[in-house]
Order: structure tokens, then sequence, then C-alpha cells
């Protein structure tokens, strides 16, 4: 899943929620499960049933109680302006049907 390039575009993952493959937004609210790599580069907040099954790359996170990450957590502020971009735009192009773009908040 991948944002808008809006620097406040903003994706929520609830409690019942269940997410398999990569999630970009400059904000994310995770209250439930991620099986693939998390990248914000503005804040993310992991509440307290979150599951990742993945790596964290963050500029700044908040991890409530009971919050779990099966993975490495990345500090990445070097290259946070790339962490919200599909990769398939970094290189030039982008294929709807492989990539879908988020055109708002969910």
């Amino acid at each position: 899943v991948y944002a808008t390039d809006s620097e406040n575009a903003q994706a929520r993952v609830l409690e019942s929620g269940k997410i398999e493959g990569e999630l970009r937004a400059p904000t994310l609210v995770i209250n439930g499960a991620v099986m693939g790599d998390v990248y914000s580069n503005k804040h993310i907040e992991l509440a307290s049933k979150a599951v990742i099954t993945g790596n964290v790359y963050y500029t700044l996170i908040e991890i409530v109680q009971g919050a779990q990450v099966n993975g490495k957590l990345v500090y990445a502020v070097d290259t946070k302006e790339k962490l919200c971009v599909s990769p398939t735009k970094l290189a030039g192009r982008i294929d709807e049907k492989q990539n879908p773009v988020i055109n708002k908040s969910l």
C-alpha cells in the first residue's frame, strides 16, 4: 500500500485489519497486523494490538505497550524523503496494477 505524495497522507490499520505486503505512508497508525516492511517518513504509531512481521523504517516512532515488531527497527532520517515513495516511482515508472496508489486516508 502506497500513500500519495502528499505530506498529509495518512494510513491506519485497525485492530481487525491485516495487510500483506509493503506499507508506505508519511503518517501511520497501526493497531492490526502487517506482514511486510513498513515505511514512514513522518510519524508512526504502533498501538497495543499492532503486530508487524517485517522491518520498520521510521524517522519518529511511538510504540505502545503490547505492540510487537518481528523484524528490525531502522532509523532512516538520511533517506526520509524516499521512504514513502513507491519503488517503481523512484525508478521513473508507475504500474497501477502492481503498485496501487491510495489517494485518500485509510
